[in-house]
């Protein structure tokens, strides 16, 4: 693995490359975003990793907003305010029957170290008169290219899906 470290406008993130082929495999992120304090002195800092289901389609994220006390090497996880999934970038598609959970990784908080686990599927939706997808982007070929299988169809509309799972581990030091 090739790791590329950077940042944009809303997050620091970390870019993990396939080593030998240069492929993208996923992108792991920090909000930005000001810490807000709450009135028992706590801060939140959201975490997420991107999970890609293939050119053109959309790109799901995986998210954790986690509660932190303490700053520096005196932080530590206080808990999980919530976890879920958003639909990233604009390729076809949406997110469906999405699940996901985070947990401490002692099994109890305060904790320095959490995991994330979830899975989400991409359907994407083809028009049967023109093999495509409604906007002429993607075709039937890419779709099982990237590894969608047709699940159903409904009317002249043929729907294709993927399946991605995600998983990771986020430790504050």
């Amino acid at each position: 693995m090739k790791v590329v470290y950077g940042e944009d406008v809303e997050s620091y993130y970390a870019e993990v490359f396939d080593k030998k082929t240069g492929e993208f495999l996923t992108r792991y992120g920090v909000y930005k975003e000001a810490e807000v304090a709450t009135r028992s002195g706590y801060t939140y800092r959201t975490v997420y990793e991107d999970v890609d289901y293939g050119a053109g389609m959309i790109d799901g994220r995986l998210s954790t907003r986690l509660i932190i006390s303490g700053s520096g090497s005196f932080a530590q996880i206080e808990g999980i305010s919530s976890t879920w999934w958003s639909e990233r970038g604009a390729g076809v598609g949406e997110l469906i029957n999405d699940n996901c959970d985070s947990m401490s990784s002692t099994g109890s908080f305060p904790t320095l170290k959490i995991e994330t686990d979830g899975s989400a599927v991409c359907k994407v939706a083809v028009d049967v008169s023109t093999s495509t997808t409604f906007d002429g982007s993607v075709t039937i070929k890419m779709l099982v290219d990237f590894g969608f299988s047709q699940s159903y169809s409904a009317g002249g509309t043929i729907y294709f899906t993927k399946s991605r799972d995600c998983n990771y581990t986020y430790r504050l030091y």
